[in-house]
């Protein structure tokens, strides 16, 4: 059958090619009767029917792949498809959920909050239990906001679901919020309709002719009615009593009044103060299909606008000056002295300087200063982590402490909020700063080579000459060569690439078409272009397409060993491409993790090495794989340790022999 599949595949991508959309989409059909859940047929099927026209089905396919993909493990493929449906129907709410689930597995708590937020503005039906999973989510996420606490205790209350309106009470109590008492009403109330207990039946009393007479105006404004006033009886009163008939049913003889259990059911669906929910009478009418418009009334586009002003205006850490007037090492007209001296001074000096230069205080005393400043940043980051600010004014005081990769992952982190905000010019000016103190980091020379659409040419030359030059530093020559050419190919006039390119290029690079075949060259490392360099490269290709020819993709356990042969024999990139092919497999995602991560550090990029390290960490713990935890936490270690950050790598180290330390210091000595 799995042979079957795959060369329906096959054929259906052939058909693709030569534009047969429609036959494609049939065998295509048959690929999905086989194997519902194959997440990237129906990414295809749907390409297809978007090209087709057909764009509600095409809808479907995609939200199908997304969650496959989501449910897989594979946020990031998941996250691609759903920004795709964004892009073709902006409308489609439902991708904003799948996103805020993605983000909140990958931990990035605030893109997951704000993509939450999304879903809520497009105003889904309060029916649907992903609305209460919506504002469950966001109480942890946004846990200074009490709105989503008491808009969760009224959707759980429609929708009956009796767990997360006691969980909204539950947290209403631990952050003593002032709607406490109507949840709690609200839970009383859904209990004992879940709950009734067994009806007592009352010695009969005949009531007062005078309350009888109540204006029944009276009773509709406040239906607070005494037990004397009401008497039960053995027939049973309807749930559904109507507004329109409640005059009538004031005038009925005593023995046919409901009891007061039956009348409380009534006070909920006519008076809605009493009920403490913000809902119109149309919106709780029986049979009707609920929006979310006066729920959420309260999350309205202004929303993010003021949440963002509030981060802003967030006060922050002490600055070095408050703390040692705090401290009592400084007066304040002390520190106003240096502020004034340091106006005048340089554009770049700091305050900590001018106050050793006026004798004022010790080197030591700013640093201890400073590492205070920096602890109490990362507890402010930490409450909120989707302050892009506040990450570049960490970034400057780790730079200041002398933890140089922590600025750049700072200023990386702040890098990558403001692009999720799809600020791009903020993360162009701010990714140049980063690569002018840290030119070697290829995470951020391939971030501003992502986004070069955004400025002019010269920019986009510039973009991928900062690349090149990060290949450089990081030994992968060709790669650079690559970039270089991209760059002239951009801006002909560029005149740094030119130079660097004419002083890297090898004089046979013409004769022998590197260019045309830069794929075949970049994988072999630190090959010296000699006579022996093309037929060694011909000798790879030809065992390459041997092997794409008699294994087929989904063959992991083969693509894994092939990846294993090739690094023994040197060939990491070659091993590299096998790797990655077998991360969509579950049983080897882990393993092909840490050879990523293997590979890329043993041809020292250490950036990327740390980052396949840190997901496979992620999902080692998923599983709970003890012996894998420890791996990857050897593995920090060794990045932290040759890349000079040795707290970081002290603390790798450190987790690794609290879970096993036999088997750490036996990975440390390999």
């Amino acid at each position: 059958m799995t042979e079957n599949v795959t060369s329906l595949k096959k054929k259906a991508h052939d058909l693709v090619q030569k534009g047969r959309l429609e036959s494609a989409l049939k065998i295509f059909s048959l690929v999905v009767e086989e194997d519902a859940k194959d997440a990237s047929v129906h990414n295809k099927i749907g390409d297809i029917l978007l090209k087709l026209k057909q764009d509600e089905k095409a809808k479907e396919h995609f939200l199908t792949s997304a969650n496959l993909y989501s449910d897989e493990g594979l946020q990031m493929v998941a996250l691609s498809i759903c920004r795709k449906i964004i892009r073709a129907f902006p409308n489609e709410i439902e991708a904003h959920l799948i996103m805020a689930n993605c983000f909140s597995q990958q931990d990035k708590h605030e893109q997951a909050r704000k993509e939450y937020v999304s879903y809520l503005k497009g105003k889904p039906s309060l029916d649907l239990p992903e609305v209460a999973g919506a504002l469950k989510a966001l109480t942890v996420l946004d846990p200074e906001s009490p709105k989503w606490v008491n808009n969760l205790a009224k959707v759980a209350y429609k929708q009956k679901n009796e767990a997360f309106l006691d969980y909204a009470v539950s947290v209403s109590m631990e952050r003593n919020l002032p709607e406490l008492e109507k949840a709690t009403q609200m839970l009383k109330k859904l209990q004992a309709k879940l709950h009734p207990a067994p009806r007592k039946k009352p010695a009969k009393k005949k009531p007062s002719a005078e309350k009888i007479e109540v204006d029944s105006s009276a009773l509709l404004n406040n239906l607070s009615f005494d037990q004397d006033d009401l008497l039960q009886d053995n027939s049973k009163a309807s749930d559904d009593v109507q507004l329109e008939s409640l005059s009538e049913f004031l005038k009925k003889p005593p023995s046919t009044v409901a009891a007061e259990e039956d009348l409380d059911d009534l006070e909920q669906d006519a008076v809605t103060e009493k009920n403490n929910l913000s809902f119109d009478r149309s919106d709780i009418q029986k049979g009707r299909s609920e929006s979310s418009d006066d729920i959420l009334k309260d999350i309205t586009r202004d929303d993010d606008e003021d949440w963002s002003m509030t981060e802003l205006e967030n006060t922050g850490p002490q600055r070095i000056g408050e703390y040692f007037v705090a401290c009592g090492l400084l007066k304040a007209g002390d520190v106003l002295k240096a502020l004034e001296k340091q106006t005048e001074g340089p554009e770049d000096a700091r305050l900590g300087d001018v106050l050793v230069s006026m004798n004022l205080v010790s080197v030591r005393q700013v640093r201890e200063a400073l590492s205070k400043q920096v602890a109490d940043m990362r507890n402010r980051l930490e409450r909120d982590p989707g302050d892009a600010l506040g990450y570049i004014e960490m970034a400057n005081l780790l730079l200041d402490v002398g933890d140089f990769y922590g600025a750049v992952g700072a200023y990386l982190r702040a890098a990558e909020i403001y692009r999720n905000d799809e600020r791009d010019y903020m993360v162009f000016e701010l990714l140049e700063g980063v690569l002018d103190i840290c030119p070697e980091s290829l995470s951020a020379a391939k971030e501003i080579v992502r986004i070069r659409h955004t400025i002019d040419k010269e920019g986009q030359s510039r973009a991928f000459y900062r690349l090149a030059v990060a290949y450089l530093l990081n030994d992968s020559q060709y790669e650079a060569i690559a970039s270089l050419e991209a760059a002239v190919e951009v801006c002909p006039d560029y005149k740094d690439a030119l130079e660097l390119i004419n002083g890297l290029r090898p004089t046979e690079h013409s004769e022998v078409g590197v260019t045309g075949v830069a794929d075949i060259l970049d994988d072999i490392d630190n090959i010296k272009m000699d006579t022996s360099k093309k037929a060694l490269a011909d000798i790879i290709m030809e065992f390459k397409q041997g092997v794409d020819s008699s294994i087929t993709n989904e063959d992991y356990a083969t693509h894994f060993d092939l990846g294993i042969a090739y690094r023994e024999m040197g060939l990491l990139r070659e091993a590299i491409q096998e790797f990655e092919k077998v991360l969509v497999s579950p049983d080897y995602r882990i393993k092909a993790r840490e050879m990523l991560g293997r590979c890329t550090f043993d041809m020292k990029r250490y950036d990327e090495a740390e980052d396949h390290f840190r997901k496979g960490l992620v999902l080692a713990s998923t599983v709970d794989n003890k012996s894998s935890i420890v791996g990857f936490h050897v593995n920090l270690y060794r990045v932290y340790d040759f890349t000079g950050r040795s707290g970081h790598a002290e603390a790798e180290m450190k987790l690794a022999v609290e879970l096993d330390p036999v088997m750490a210091k036996a990975l440390q000595l390999e």
